[in-house]
């Protein structure tokens, strides 16, 4: 290389970014972290999103998830002309074309993204059940007709053949294996059906079929083709109701049919097709379809048509997990508010460790006529050439361990990432002055009042978001408007408020230290807190790192205790006991068997819920009874979270029935004080809003058993039991022995089998990973803020250490000024975040709904695990220790004629 080249601007750029390349590096390796979390975080949350829609719509039953819609009527008959995958086989098309042509168009009609989150529009129609005999008999169960133009693409058939249109008076039926050995009716056998006014018509059994697929989603929709439903009256025969297919052909003879009709309509919905991002304008949509649904006239017998009404579906259940997602998003947006803040304080004392290497630098060319423009020009190249290659590639880093598309705004903040060292290396004007005391500094000291207008501005943002946040309580609005800049900024201003805090508070004790020690023997007990005050390697950007990063650590576990609390809370709400038995009826005798059971202390036994309806003033509203021995409920359930409140008003005789309401129930009765139940007068003792193990429907009302008959329940089919264990009792064993009794048709679960359940939906278990990640991050960003400041503090120290040495010091004199340098940053981060830490979830409690994460009616109570505090706390004052110790080691090495070479006379 010659000379020239040699001395060319970019050789002598290369040159200066050459020498002292540790600070350099420690940025890039920082700025590359930062950046690849930045960028995988919001694809993360995004995909954690899309997880959460896809497992609560999946959870639905298809009749649940899918578009339905229903009418009574008869679809007018007549041919069609669609072709293609939505076409009807040929021997459908003369009577049902016209109908399938329409419903298809309707599903043409529907907007994006609903009609491509469908699929094929599928239909049939049924008919009321009628009793059925055989031939000569008593009535026999009964019998509903089922029409399907496509009924081909769903069963075969295995014994006879599918029904088919008759000249004589006698309707061909298929019906599946189950329905007819229920009924023991063979293939050919006729029987009779019993229709209004006395009438009768004969069905002949054509054929018997079994399912093409058993798990088609199609079997929700037409659950009893496949199954019979019962009846069981407390004092008669089970009654059978079993549903049979017709051939298609016979539609237009049911435009006469005794019976109502009604037809069923379904757009099947594909749960992998509701994405975050669609899925607010798909509830519209299913809102706009269910008030204003498309025209498809119906015909019936009256004088008047009908038309085909649709439900919104899942509108509900994305609309509460879009609610829940958003609080995950407000309590990440919280969570890392803090660390935001602690990332630029960890990176601005990177810069420092820059800028502190290029000081002589700067100063030579400051001496030889650069101006304060060139020296930052200078800086902020470098700050470039470190930060946008190490974004870029920690961007990569990011992309590659995340799914899902890459958008402008995940890569918005690594990109500012990659600039923020060049801003911060440049912004200010390089120190040019060498070897001045900053507490003799006169301009320091003028500087005094504008600290003191920023700090009250800081505190006073501090304390009005915080106070806006607790009397606003609860919000749901990030669903629809996004993240709160309130709830996002509030712990970051909290976290500043504590900071100023600590700057202003932990020199007094310092200072009461070095008045103490000033008389002691010893150097090194009286220089350790006159340097910490005179020459502090503290400032706002160590200090708000190493208190935030205690703070969101300690937070997090709060957190998680708290949230996990909930889920435990919620689960014995949804179970009511130690064991729950639930899914069927219970005869008397296997209700007393399980009471008996080795290890069951106690058991209530709940009845099924009995329709009924309230009457408030002529207006009528369904509800359940559930019927309970509530001595009994009172002794298993006792004072566990979601308990139904059984107490002796519960039982107190009067002319009203006392009853435990529903908030649904409750909300119907309202202020009157003439609501009946079952034309007997009632009286509202005590409300439970939301879930309950009782039952799962929303409007229900607990009865004393002794009250029973005065509602209308006459001998009550136990449904639900719940049972209280034997303190050390065997819980699997028990629960073995209880579905011994119960039957394989019996559910036997536990508090555990529920919050395993709701632990593991997406949301819960992927804010439970953000959390731990932040106390991760949270750790890493400390210890380097530890290292750093240690490194900055470096070279003073070292002089010290060497000129102690000379005057006789010894290492424990340099232990001790190393450990005076650290320990007052380290004890305010200790004692100032700890106290954050567990007062940030109160924020966020006041703030944010947590109920999604738990299924809890409740919003959960903050929760502290003293054991996991402690150790979160003792872990950073482990790294605290290790980072000391390993700059001691390093200062221990220093050598006297090296540090004295750089000291002016």
């Amino acid at each position: 290389m010659s000379r020239r080249s040699a001395h060319s601007g970019p050789a002598l750029l290369l040159r200066h970014l050459a020498a002292h390349p540790a600070g350099g590096l420690t940025v890039a390796v920082l700025v590359i972290l930062l950046s690849a979390l930045a960028a995988a975080a919001p694809r993360a949350v995004e995909a954690m999103h899309t997880r959460s829609l896809d497992y609560a719509v999946s959870a639905l039953e298809p009749a649940q998830r899918d578009v339905t819609g229903g009418a009574i009527g008869v679809p007018n008959p007549g041919a069609g002309g669609t072709s293609g995958p939505d076409a009807l086989p040929s021997e459908s098309r003369a009577a049902w074309g016209g109908f399938n042509d329409r419903v298809v168009a309707l599903h043409d009609s529907l907007p994006s993204p609903l009609r491509e989150a469908t699929g094929r529009p599928q239909y049939f129609l049924s008919q009321d059940s009628l009793p059925i005999t055989r031939i000569g008999d008593e009535n026999y169960g009964e019998l509903a007709l089922a029409y399907d133009p496509r009924a081909s693409d769903h069963v075969r058939y295995i014994d006879g053949s599918p029904p088919s249109e008759t000249d004589d008076d006698v309707v061909e039926i298929g019906l599946a294996t189950a329905n007819a050995d229920i009924l023991s009716w063979g293939v050919g056998e006729i029987r009779q059906v019993q229709a209004d006014r006395g009438e009768t018509y004969s069905a002949r059994l054509s054929g018997v079929f079994e399912p093409v697929d058993p798990d088609d989603d199609y079997w929700s929709h037409a659950p009893l083709l496949l199954e019979p439903s019962l009846v069981q009256e407390p004092l008669g025969p089970p009654v059978y109701t079993v549903t049979g297919l017709v051939d298609s052909s016979e539609l237009p003879a049911l435009a006469v049919s005794p019976t109502a009709v009604r037809v069923e309509v379904w757009f099947p919905l594909d749960p992998d097709a509701v994405t975050q991002a669609d899925a607010p304008e798909l509830v519209e949509q299913l809102r706009r379809l269910e008030s204003a649904p498309p025209t498809v006239v119906m015909t019936r017998n009256e004088f008047f048509d009908s038309m085909l009404s649709f439900s919104a579906g899942p509108a509900d259940t994305i609309e509460d997990t879009l609610t829940t997602d958003a609080a995950v998003d407000a309590v990440l947006a919280m969570t890392a508010s803090g660390p935001l803040g602690v990332m630029i304080a960890v990176l601005l004392l990177g810069c420092r460790m820059i800028s502190g290497r290029r000081a002589d630098a700067l100063r030579l060319l400051a001496a030889r006529g650069a101006s304060g423009g060139t020296l930052r020009g200078l800086m902020a190249i470098e700050g470039l050439v470190i930060g946008v290659p190490a974004a870029i590639v920690g961007s990569i880093v990011g992309i590659l361990v995340t799914t899902g598309p890459v958008t402008a705004g995940a890569l918005l903040l690594p990109v500012l990432l990659g600039l923020l060292p060049a801003v911060l290396l440049a912004l200010p004007a390089p120190d040019l002055r060498r070897g001045e005391r900053d507490d003799l500094d006169g301009a320091s000291r003028a500087s005094g009042r504008a600290r003191i207008i920023v700090e009250l501005v800081v505190v006073g943002l501090a304390a009005v978001a915080t106070f806006a946040l607790v009397q606003r309580g609860l919000t749901t609005a990030a669903a629809a408007s996004g993240i709160d800049p309130l709830l996002a900024a509030a712990p970051l201003l909290l976290a500043l408020a504590v900071c100023v805090a600590a700057l202003r508070i932990y020199p007094v004790p310092l200072a009461w230290l070095a008045r103490r020690s000033h008389g002691r023997r010893g150097l090194s007990a009286y220089l350790g807190p006159v340097r910490a005050l005179r020459d502090p390697a503290t400032g706002l950007a160590p200090v708000l790192a190493l208190v935030v990063g205690v703070a969101v650590a300690v937070s997090s576990g709060v957190l998680l205790t708290t949230i996990r609390s909930g889920i435990d809370d919620a689960a014995v709400t949804a179970v009511g006991a130690d064991l729950r038995v639930k899914g069927t009826p219970l005869t008397t005798e296997q209700v007393e068997a399980i009471g008996a059971v080795p290890g069951v202390a106690d058991a209530a036994a709940v009845s099924g819920a009995n329709s009924a309806l309230i009457d408030v003033d002529g207006r009528r509203t369904n509800t359940s009874i559930i019927v309970v021995d509530t001595d009994a409920l009172g002794r298993v359930q006792g004072d566990a979270p979601g308990a139904i409140p059984v107490g002796a008003a519960l039982r107190a005789d009067g002319d009203s029935v006392p009853i435990v309401a529903s908030g649904a129930t409750t909300a119907a009765v309202g202020t009157s004080t003439d609501a009946t139940l079952d034309g007997e007068p009632i009286t509202i003792v005590a409300t439970v809003d939301g879930s309950t193990a009782l039952s799962t429907r929303a409007n229900w009302a607990v009865v004393d058993s002794r009250f029973a008959d005065r509602v209308g329940v006459v001998n009550p089919v136990t449904h639900v039991m719940l049972l209280r264990l034997e303190p050390g009792a065997d819980l699997e064993a028990t629960r073995a022995a209880v579905q011994a009794v119960a039957g394989d048709a019996a559910t036997v679960d536990t508090p555990a089998d529920s919050a395993a359940v709701l632990a593991s939906t997406p949301a819960a278990a992927g804010l439970q990973s953000a959390l731990l990640i932040a106390i991760a991050v949270t750790a890493l960003l400390s210890a380097l803020t530890i290292a750093m400041t240690l490194v900055l503090g470096g070279p003073a120290r070292a002089r010290i250490l060497v000129l102690l040495r000379m005057l006789g010091g010894g290492r424990r004199e340099a232990r001790t000024l190393a450990v005076w340098e650290i320990a007052p940053m380290a004890v305010v981060a200790l004692v100032f975040g700890a106290a954050l830490g567990i007062g940030l979830p109160l924020v966020i409690l006041a703030g944010v709904d947590l109920r999604g994460f738990t299924g809890g009616r409740l919003q959960p109570a903050l929760a502290v695990d003293p054991l996991l505090t402690l150790a979160l706390v003792l872990g950073f004052a482990l790294v605290t220790a290790l980072c000391t110790f390993i700059a001691l080691f390093a200062s221990g090495r220093a050598r006297a004629s090296s540090i004295l070479r750089t000291v002016e006379a």
